[in-house]
């Protein structure tokens, strides 16, 4: 009982731990849901990372379903990740599932664009690239569903920009677009 009724920063510090540790491992055990809640409030940026690894992986073996699931997950823990909203676009574009890949390209062109336009000059060269090739298949989208103007738009805004046109044969190349 002296060391919990201390002040000293050592003692305190120890029985934050244990009383953490303690109500982390109740929680383990009480059920799914708060299993869930307390591994999604824990996880790192490693662990999308690491979840977006996993989904390019299994892209590139064409196993599709087993990435939509990845690229989902990554979205539930960052909604606004540049890379799972651009290749579940891409997914569901080759697909020909229009809706969910419109959905996915306007939330990255909400983010990017309209949101905060300076994040995306925090994204490498080629990233940039492919945020302005998914903006181009939304203008494809809107030019099939009749929105002549927003079509045109989207597409020159990608057309014209830098980042697009020095790597559009590299994003060919890898099937990327």
């Amino acid at each position: 009982m002296i060391l919990l009724s201390s002040n000293h920063p050592f003692a305190q510090g120890v029985f934050t731990a244990i009383i953490i540790g303690i109500l982390l491992f109740i929680f383990r055990f009480i059920g799914n849901g708060v299993d869930k809640t307390i591994d999604k409030a824990y996880l790192s940026s490693n662990d999308v990372n690491k979840l977006l690894h996993f989904a390019f992986s299994f892209f590139k073996k064409g196993k599709i379903d087993e990435a939509i699931q990845s690229y989902k997950k990554v979205l539930q823990l960052d909604p606004i990740n540049w890379n799972a909203l651009v290749s579940l676009g891409f997914i569901n574009f080759s697909k020909n599932n229009f809706d969910e890949s419109k959905k996915l390209y306007e939330k990255l062109y909400q983010q990017y664009f309209l949101i905060d336009p300076r994040a995306k000059y925090r994204l490498e060269e080629k990233q940039l690239a492919l945020i302005y090739a998914s903006l181009y298949r939304l203008g494809f989208i809107l030019h099939n569903e009749g929105d002549n103007n927003k079509a045109l738009e989207l597409k020159t805004l990608s057309l014209t920009n830098k980042y697009f046109v020095d790597n559009y044969k590299k994003l060919r190349n890898e099937n990327l677009y």
